[in-house]
């Protein structure tokens, strides 16, 4: 698996892409971690844009749990400076099962995608606005507005 390329993002996106993924897999809604620490740094590979992952055997879900938000790249001295895993075995324990909503970074965002956060109201609206300093062509559309709507009539024009 090649790791992105960011244009001029940040360094963490190509020497780190593995935090996220690290985070995910120790991650647990259960007492006990997914994986066991130790054993990620045994089958986890990572050479400049390219990332390895040795499987004892062949794990069908594996490309799905890559895909999911939980192994997203984020920037690791972000992520530590603002309460979440440091990436080691004396602290993971602790951030392990957490609460729903409980991630020291429910509330707050960092990256380089297209939109950066502008307002999150829980249940009511999210609010992006256009990135300029985005690595691809920056969005035809300055905010965007996504509101909770419950109610189908009420969201009729």
């Amino acid at each position: 698996m090649k790791a992105p390329l960011y244009g001029a993002g940040p360094q963490w996106m190509i020497f780190e892409p593995l935090f996220g993924v690290e985070s995910g897999i120790v991650s647990s809604r259960d007492v006990e971690p997914l994986v066991p620490l130790a054993d990620i740094e045994n089958k986890v590979e990572v050479d400049g844009q390219w990332v390895q992952f040795n499987l004892a055997a062949p794990y069908e879900p594996f490309l799905q749990i890559l895909a999911g938000p939980w192994s997203s790249i984020i920037d690791k001295e972000w992520a530590i400076a603002n309460g979440d895993w440091d990436g080691t075995q004396a602290s993971y324990e602790a951030l392990n099962d957490p609460d729903a909503g409980g991630s020291p970074l429910q509330s707050i965002a960092n990256g380089t995608g297209s939109f950066i956060l502008e307002r999150w109201e829980p249940g009511i609206e999210i609010s992006l606005l256009r990135n300029d300093n985005y690595w691809q062509t920056p969005a035809n559309f300055e905010r965007l507005i996504i509101k909770v709507v419950n109610e189908w009539t009420t969201s009729k024009p």
